[in-house]
């Protein structure tokens, strides 16, 4: 995998619980690191196997799993230029030095 190939820089978002100024419980995203990652056009294959339903969008995304070792699919991904949020339905290991993200963009 080629370093050009990474152009997009992702923030990783992990879903936290807090309290409002009420004492109210509510659930919010923080951001807990980020990665390049590079965009993968997916293949009607990978589309049908992957489950998607409705309006949602499926997005490949290849990333060195050793920029951010603890990704899990709770995560959800955030591209810093467009600010488009994806929901993590599998990461795949392609070989050691690349992991593949499945992601969906539309229905969360």
């Amino acid at each position: 995998m080629q370093s050009g190939d990474l152009d997009h820089l992702y923030e990783v978002l992990q879903r936290t619980e807090e309290k409002d100024s009420a004492g109210q419980k509510k659930w919010i995203w923080n951001s807990i690191g980020q990665f390049y990652g590079g965009e993968v056009p997916v293949n009607t294959t990978a589309f049908s196997s992957s489950g998607a339903i409705g309006s949602a969008l499926v997005v490949q995304i290849n990333y060195r799993p050793e920029d951010f070792p603890d990704l899990l699919p709770e995560h959800q991904l955030r591209d810093v230029d467009n600010q488009k949020i994806y929901a993590i339905t599998g990461i795949l290991p392609v070989s050691r030095a690349k992991h593949r993200i499945m992601c969906t963009v539309g229905k969360l």
